[in-house]
């Protein structure tokens, strides 16, 4: 079973040699290292080449996105099985063994969720699994919460964080690449969906461990201290929600809990007022989403008429979260 491991960067440089570093690490030797570089204008590409001279640097002419990014890794890449990192991550020794053994010994398993702590407080999960909340609020199991031994147990969850998640190559074929129109965040959550829509089940594997530093690759992160929220986060994550339920929920599931999702976008304004300060950032996000509706409509099409679960089916996983 061949192994890349696909990292996608945009100015780096500072957390390069924490992350390939770990992958020279490993106790399985990955076949290959991908870094698709989103024209950094930092030495992202210099630093990865010196700490890793046998990486593989895919170099785009400006920022595309993170979505853009790697599915030109995954089209480039030769692995049978792709695992997706952050640039702000450090995966354990032994994490590529634990996934290539969970997926020999799952060989109907498409995609799974690595067990994710907070790289500067260990003892804190930072996600074990993504959930979908049935208003369309994504969110990490256990995010902040202490580890322990309910995130030690392997279960199936609803999909997996785009930081730490590993895929077999024929997951692409059947369920499809990221949606590059999303640029970043919540294109993950997008991916888990439709994944699900098909059938495609995430398994949580809580041997593979991986730190990550949270929202460290943020245009807006500089000056920002230990706050993850920025402009620039509040704005995409807004914009993208309301793509994620235009383009993936059945009409019926958004006739049901149409309560629940504008009471969430209420929720969120509010927060953003008075918590964050960035509710016209929040304001730009929702309009920009709405705007956007028109540029899924021949995605939502194809999604609903080829969903391989009931709606019933769709609507128990939602309210499992």
């Amino acid at each position: 079973m061949r192994i890349a491991v696909l990292v996608p960067n945009w100015n780096g440089e500072s957390l390069l040699p924490v992350c390939i570093g770990a992958l020279q690490a490993q106790t399985v030797t990955p076949d290959e290292i991908i870094l698709i570089d989103n024209n950094s204008a930092d030495q992202s590409v210099s630093v990865a080449k010196r700490c890793c001279p046998g990486i593989r640097i895919i170099r785009l002419n400006r920022n595309f996105g993170f979505g853009y990014a790697v599915n030109r890794g995954i089209e480039a890449s030769q692995g049978d099985l792709i695992l997706l990192l952050n640039n702000d991550t450090r995966a354990m020794p032994d994490c590529l063994e634990a996934l290539r053994g969970f997926f020999a010994d799952n060989p109907q398993a498409l995609f799974c969720a690595c067990k994710m702590l907070n790289y500067f407080n260990p003892s804190l999960i930072d996600g074990a699994g993504d959930c979908l909340t049935r208003s369309g609020v994504p969110y990490k199991i256990g995010s902040a919460r202490p580890d322990g031994a309910v995130y030690s147990v392997a279960r199936k969850v609803f999909g997996a964080s785009g930081g730490g998640a590993a895929f077999r190559r024929r997951f692409f074929d059947r369920v499809g690449l990221f949606d590059e129109r999303f640029f970043m965040y919540l294109e993950d959550v997008d991916l888990s969906l439709r994944a699900q829509l098909q059938g495609v089940e995430c398994h949580y594997v809580p041997a593979a461990v991986i730190h990550h530093m949270e929202a460290q690759s943020d245009p807006d992160r500089a000056g920002q201290g230990g706050n993850p929220q920025t402009p620039s986060r509040t704005y995409w994550i807004t914009r993208n929600r309301v793509l994620l339920l235009a383009k993936n929920y059945p009409a019926r599931l958004l006739a049901w809990y149409s309560l629940r999702i504008v009471g969430a976008f209420w929720k969120s304004f509010v927060f953003h007022l008075l918590r964050t300060g960035y509710a016209v950032p929040y304001l730009r996000g929702l309009w920009r989403g709405l705007r956007d509706i028109s540029l899924i409509r021949q995605d939502r099409k194809s999604i609903q008429t080829s969903m391989a679960i009931s709606i019933r089916d769709l609507k128990r996983l939602l309210e499992q979260c």
